[in-house]
């Protein structure tokens, strides 16, 4: 049995998000598996949604990703793929699981030394890399600046990356208008580039500002409809 987890916390994303998330999974991965969520308010989730209570209370944002990496994490083990709440789903996932890799994430699109990586997907085995957590500290983070990515990147320098074209940057290389349209590859006409199993969504717009194009410099992708939905 695999799991898939994400984190709900504070009131930036909706039981929406957790729900169409769980409806893509469903759609796109085959593997026995558990779908849990950790947040700090399951009203609205859908009944067959797991969850745990996020624990640490005076974390914020995306620190609380970094309590996954506890050695006791409710007592979950095996492969673990993590998905943030607003990623769209485009194709089976199934691939994901094909990695015996102790930790695999995205690479960047704007890595630099202090971050390589990008969150929003990576595969791991629970309660087996909790060093991530046992040397977080808030005095640490502080000193570091920025968020989860860079101390990720910090503790596990030598990560395996993802395939580049399974993971798309939507505002990168899914949209010909933009303010980063010069730093696009690979643009398919119909939004989604060859390849691609997951579109991230980094920064704004997100996925139904995107839908909408209610984010201005940025066209409707109406083709985001066709995924990211229950």
């Amino acid at each position: 049995m695999y799991n898939v987890v994400c984190v709900k916390w504070g009131d930036k994303y909706g039981p929406e998000y957790v729900n169409i998330l769980q409806a893509m999974v469903k759609r796109n991965l085959s593997l026995p598996h558990r779908f849990i969520c950790f947040t700090d308010n399951n009203t609205g989730l859908n009944p067959d949604v797991e969850t745990f209570p996020l624990t640490e209370t005076d974390l914020e944002g995306w620190w609380h990703k970094v309590t996954l990496f506890k050695s006791d994490l409710f007592g979950l083990t095996g492969r673990t793929l993590y998905l943030d709440l607003d990623v769209v789903i485009i194709d089976s996932i199934d691939c994901f699981f094909d990695y015996d890799d102790r930790f695999v994430i995205i690479k960047d699109w704007n890595s630099r030394a202090s971050v390589f990586y990008n969150s929003s997907v990576f595969l791991y085995d629970a309660g087996k890399l909790s060093f991530v957590w046992d040397n977080f500290s808030k005095e640490k983070v502080r000193r570091l600046g920025g968020g989860d990515q860079i101390w990720i990147t910090q503790q596990i320098p030598d990560a395996t990356i993802w395939p580049k074209t399974w993971c798309r940057s939507f505002k990168y290389e899914c949209v010909d208008k933009g303010p980063y349209r010069d730093k696009a590859e690979n643009y398919d006409k119909n939004g989604v580039p060859e390849g691609c199993k997951i579109v991230i969504f980094h920064g704004q717009p997100n996925p139904p500002e995107a839908l909408t194009g209610k984010v201005l410099r940025y066209p409707a992708a109406s083709w985001i409809g066709d995924y990211w939905k229950e």
